[in-house]
């Protein structure tokens, strides 16, 4: 698989070492995935800095597939949620003009916090979506991301 790192953790500099430990992102070449990992426990400024990166990159190269992997990141605040949903999705999917899905990788019992406070207008944008499924494995969220790709081009 070619993988384009344009964010590894031990050569960005510019961020505290604290995000450098507890933020990955990836930009998958082959399958056109933007993966993001986080770790650990992480501020309300780490979650900000972090995700003003990945608005980036998805400038960079217009992944309408991400992979975000919460399976070791402690739980946030409801108002870091929310701004992640109001200022970062809501703001790539008017970037990209087209549907985003996203695979969130997480335990079941935390996925309910994450989506439980959304109104559903910062999933739209005129007629796409920011489409949103759970799992509990990277593998089978990607295979979702490769099915719902075929399914929006054949659209």
């Amino acid at each position: 698989m070619i993988v384009e790192e344009w964010y590894n953790r031990k050569e960005v500099t510019g961020l505290n070492q604290a995000l450098q430990d507890k933020l990955y992102i990836e930009y998958q070449v082959e399958t056109s995935t933007l993966v993001i990992g986080w770790e650990g426990d992480v501020t309300s400024k780490e979650i900000r800095d972090g995700y003003k990166l990945v608005l980036d990159l998805v400038h960079m190269y217009k992944p309408n597939k991400w992979v975000l992997d919460l399976t070791k990141r402690e739980f946030i605040k409801g108002k870091d949620r929310r701004w992640v949903f109001t200022n970062i999705f809501s703001k790539a999917l008017r970037f990209l003009n087209e549907d985003i899905f996203v695979a969130i990788i997480q335990p079941v019992d935390t996925f309910q916090n994450l989506v439980s406070e959304l109104q559903g207008d910062e999933l739209m944008y005129n007629e796409n979506f920011l489409i949103i499924n759970h799992f509990l494995y990277q593998e089978a969220g990607k295979r979702w991301l490769d099915e719902m790709s075929r399914l929006n081009k054949s659209a």
